[in-house]
């Protein structure tokens, strides 16, 4: 993932690696914070940037277009899916703040498709938790 463009999107090798990696995940032991901390920053890293246009490509504007959009969503339900994985290994808020970590810097970014991009992510991870987890595991530190 850390080898792929940043200025265009023209494979599905991202979506393939995180959907590698979601499998991965769901095994045990698990990930230490180390290693939780490296892939999701990988795979942030390696989707928020791109141009919310995605791709120049050298075939039909509209087949490009739509071969982009396709990449592009492919590539974010893999993260969305990596990151399900990663929150269901910790379903508490801590296991959402862990991830909310990550997201912070995209939130704070100054381009509006990055920061849209984040958010999007965090309403993911938000939503899978507040389904799945179970509110006796989770404490409040006030």
């Amino acid at each position: 993932m850390k080898a792929e463009s940043l200025t265009s999107l023209t494979t599905e090798t991202r979506a393939l690696a995180m959907n590698a990696c979601a499998t991965l995940v769901r095994l045990d032991p698990k990930l230490s914070e180390a290693e939780e901390f490296d892939l999701i920053k990988t795979a942030t890293d390696c989707l928020y940037p791109l141009p919310k246009e995605g791709a120049a490509v050298k075939k039909g504007k509209d087949e490009v277009e739509l071969e982009v959009e396709v990449l592009l969503e492919s590539s974010f339900e893999a993260l969305y899916d990596l990151l399900r994985e990663i929150l269901n290994k910790d379903l508490t808020t801590e296991g959402l703040d862990s991830i909310f970590k990550h997201l912070v810097p995209w939130l704070l970014s100054t381009h509006n498709h990055e920061r849209e991009r984040a958010l999007c992510t965090f309403q993911v991870c938000a939503q899978f938790l507040l389904e799945n987890m179970d509110p006796t595991k989770s404490v409040c530190t006030s």
